[in-house]
């Protein structure tokens, strides 16, 4: 599968992204990628998806550097999932989840309910020093 189809090529510059913006001494949960994935299933399997999703939360959970994973469905649009994973690089994501057989299984759970080919982004923390 080519990850072309999951990311758009303005979008693929990712190997060296989440690799060098850990600042000695950062705490892990200021240097976390946050992988959003915009998934639009078919209205009516949205039960089936979501009872899906149980099993495939089950395998991402296995992938190396999986961190926290959660999925909000859309209150103003039927069918329209979001998908956040955190990781502690992109490379992670793109190279150590991706490539592995663990998306063959992930993607082979979830993947007959899309409706389209899933949008997704890689996020990282913006830096800021809150003052009073």
């Amino acid at each position: 599968m080519h990850l072309q189809h999951f990311i758009a090529p303005e979008r693929a510059n990712w190997r060296s992204a989440g690799r060098t913006h850990r600042k000695a001494g950062a705490r892990y949960d200021e240097c976390m990628i946050l992988e959003i994935a915009l998934l639009n299933i078919v209205p009516e399997r949205a039960a089936e998806f979501e009872a899906a999703y149980t099993k495939a939360y089950q395998v991402i959970k296995r992938a190396p550097g999986c961190g926290a994973v959660s999925l909000q469905r859309s209150i103003e649009t039927p069918g329209r999932y979001v998908l956040h994973v955190e990781w502690p690089t992109v490379a992670h994501h793109m190279e150590g989840f991706r490539l592995s057989p663990l998306f063959q299984e992930w993607r082979g759970l979830l993947g007959p309910y899309f409706s389209g080919t899933p949008v997704v982004e890689h996020h990282e923390l913006v830096p800021f020093e809150a003052r009073r």
